[in-house]
């Protein structure tokens, strides 16, 4: 009976790992959407640091148009960083909603093949550039993966607090993220978006 008792006890050491499956938000952002949040958002300070804002804080009031100026600036190009930011994780998230939908509902194309490999190692955490984007670009012809790789790069600085003098090769702007979002969105095949 001990023997018995031992080896179902290692039985139950010696399984396999399972991973447990994403359960999703439904909360991730359209282009669209974080398009029109950044319209209003400009919008609202431009009124906010007018000198028609029927209400302005104690820190603006007596402000010279131009200290009002530098102040809408200012708070406008942080706006931008903060919706750049959010912008770029949104198109992490497509990539991982894509990632774990062809894993889960086990397609049957090349790509989702790719993927249930990495899935059966590590399941959810898998790494975004080196696991799920490397993949696109093995698999998938003419999928610009390089592109998305270096505008990640923009936001791991955004991400780490910018403590860093960034090295990207190229400015970022709303629009520039924005316009490389759009373009991911249109042309990559997601799964489950």
């Amino acid at each position: 009976m001990y023997c018995l008792m031992n080896e179902l006890s290692m039985m139950r050491l010696w399984r396999p790992q399972m991973h447990k499956k994403v359960s999703r938000s439904g909360a991730h952002q359209t282009i669209s959407d974080l398009v029109a949040h950044r319209t209003d958002v400009q919008e609202s300070l431009r009124l906010f640091f007018s000198r028609s804002n029927p209400t302005p804080p104690i820190r603006l009031i007596g402000s010279t148009p131009a200290e009002l100026g530098n102040a809408l600036i200012y708070a406008a190009n942080e706006a931008d960083l903060q919706a750049i930011l959010t912008m770029l994780a949104a198109v992490e998230a497509a990539f991982r909603i894509d990632y774990v939908t062809r894993c889960e509902g086990k397609l049957k194309d090349r790509l989702s093949r790719a993927f249930r490999k990495i899935y059966r190692k590590k399941g959810s955490a898998v790494r975004f550039e080196e696991d799920i984007l490397d993949v696109w670009k093995s698999e998938v012809e003419g999928s610009n993966v390089g592109v998305i790789k270096t505008a990640m790069k923009h936001r791991h600085w955004l991400a780490h607090g910018r403590y860093w003098e960034p090295k990207f090769g190229r400015n970022y702007d709303f629009t520039s993220i924005a316009l490389l979002a759009t373009g991911i969105f249109n042309s990559f095949d997601f799964e489950g978006i």
